[in-house]
């Protein structure tokens, strides 16, 4: 597929919106602030995974990876075994499906684990919504029922129809000046629609297990509790 000289350009429009999201702090987040940085790194793992399947030869500066990777010492307080999972799961992926990506992914690792580490603030937000019934379940071990509870099908599904969408418009836009046809638009989309399935979003909710039980075994009174407004089952 033939890049066009403006592709650069392209990119950096399509992130525009999304590229001046706060950085996690240590204040538990809104919501709105998990929703936003959730969406700004969706898109930058759509660029990527257009990077390495089209783009080899091109090194993407709309990342902001001075923020992605911090992500890793983040991650390693509530899951020590993340990034060695993360970088599994890549390369099964890989395999799998058949996938030819071309050069390094590291690049892709990281803004995978920095979406993943927005699951930290999620978490923290919904262990403030209600703290006593996570403290029940991980008094018990149960972290089968709290993965229960941070799962919402419905959501999900919103999760991979944006994705799906994004990626359409994202490789479309490239298609208006490459001649890219609709059925490779669509074969980019479903696969980045199948990343976040097997990949990005069951990763996430096992970080949420982790950051709950871990909040949740902590004296009541050294976790700052907060009562959220909003519904905190939005997320994944």
């Amino acid at each position: 597929m033939r890049v066009p000289s403006t592709l650069p350009v392209i990119i950096m429009s399509f992130l525009q919106p999304f590229v001046q999201a706060s950085i996690p702090s240590e204040n538990i987040p809104t919501l709105a602030a998990c929703r936003a940085k959730l969406e700004m790194y969706e898109r930058h793992v759509i660029e990527q995974l257009a990077v390495l399947l089209y783009l080899e030869s091109w090194a993407p500066s709309s990342i902001p990876l001075d923020r992605t990777q911090q992500w890793r010492d983040d991650v390693q307080k509530y899951d020590s075994t993340f990034s060695h999972r993360l970088a599994s799961t890549l390369t099964q992926f890989v395999d799998k499906n058949n996938v030819h990506f071309s050069g390094s992914t590291s690049t892709l690792e990281d803004v995978c684990g920095a979406r993943a580490r927005v699951g930290i603030d999620v978490a923290q937000a919904k262990f403030s919504s209600d703290p006593m019934a996570y403290r029940t379940f991980a008094s018990r071990g149960d972290s089968a029922t709290i993965l229960a509870l941070l799962t919402n099908e419905a959501v999900e599904a919103a999760i991979l129809a944006r994705v799906r969408s994004s990626a359409r418009d994202f490789v479309g836009t490239l298609g208006a000046s490459t001649g890219n046809d609709a059925e490779s638009i669509n074969d980019f989309s479903k696969m980045v629609e199948l990343f976040f399935k097997e990949i990005l979003i069951p990763l996430t909710k096992d970080l949420e297990v982790s950051v709950l039980l871990q909040l949740s075994l902590e004296p009541a009174n050294e976790v700052h509790e907060k009562d959220f407004k909003s519904s905190v089952h939005d997320f994944q």
